[in-house]
């Protein structure tokens, strides 16, 4: 039996806490930080998921050791977690992960290495590094119910190239991609049913939010940029980054400007 609707959980890196609410309107309000759960590392969640039984995995962001680690806490009441799996030795951080809840595998990537794309199992066992073939940085990731990942990242070695890619995790290649142009700083991808949506931060008028089948053609786009809004005003974003309630029939993306604490984050 898989999970079919979660609450809004949010990974809130700059706070160093993740946050649980009910609603739109913030009913609910949970968080829990690295001292709720135990955690003795920098508490920096950059990414979550959810594995059939509802529980939660988190990508830590941090570059410290026992930092760049995936890891797992039961549901938001936790007073401990479960380490899953870490980034083999690169110290960088895991900026994404995406949960294959079919298979029962955790797919997670780190900021910097040799290696950035790894799979293990649910329990964190059997981790292996996957081949990246023409990915040289990923930023989100989500897979699909047959397995194929999905992943926001660039490509190119010497000026990196926002792209868009479909890769297959059992042959470990690269059988699709989108690359730059309409796409700017592609940061999130969603697969909900056959089509795709990318968050993509730092685009034109009209394609701050991108839909895509499968097949990688561009089928719709929304959103338009603005500054520094003083309070939410629809289809308006100056940051869309990540998506989050995954599991949940909307969307719902986080609009946040990174590493810059004076824009409002919504």
């Amino acid at each position: 039996m898989v999970v079919g609707e979660t609450k809004i959980v949010i990974p809130d890196a700059m706070n160093a806490r993740i946050v649980q609410v009910d609603d739109m309107s913030g009913t609910g309000w949970l968080t829990r930080t690295g001292g709720n759960i135990a955690f003795a590392g920098t508490f920096n969640p950059y990414d979550i998921d959810f594995d059939p039984a509802g529980r939660i995995y988190i990508a830590n962001n941090n570059s410290s050791t026992g930092g760049d680690v995936v890891i797992r806490i039961d549901n938001m009441a936790a007073t401990s977690y479960t380490f899953i799996a870490d980034s083999q030795g690169n110290l960088s951080g895991i900026r994404a992960l995406a949960v294959d809840r079919i298979r029962g595998y955790v797919y997670f990537s780190s900021s910097a290495g040799a290696n950035r794309l790894f799979r293990c199992n649910l329990d964190g066992s059997s981790p292996t590094a996957l081949l990246m073939s023409t990915i040289t940085g990923i930023d989100g990731m989500d897979v699909d119910e047959s397995g194929i990942l999905y992943i926001a990242g660039d490509s190119g070695t010497v000026s990196y190239a926002p792209t868009l890619f479909r890769y297959d995790p059992v042959a470990q290649n690269v059988t699709a991609s989108y690359g730059p142009g309409v796409l700017q700083t592609d940061w999130d991808v969603i697969v909900k049913s056959s089509n795709l949506y990318v968050s993509n931060l730092n685009s034109a008028d009209g394609y701050r939010i991108l839909l895509f089948n499968k097949d990688l053609n561009l089928i719709n786009n929304f959103g338009n940029s603005v500054a520094v809004p003083a309070s939410p005003v629809p289809n308006e974003f100056y940051g869309p980054k990540r998506f989050v309630a995954i599991l949940n029939k909307k969307i719902y993306v986080t609009d946040e400007e990174e590493f810059t604490m004076s824009y409002a984050r919504r």
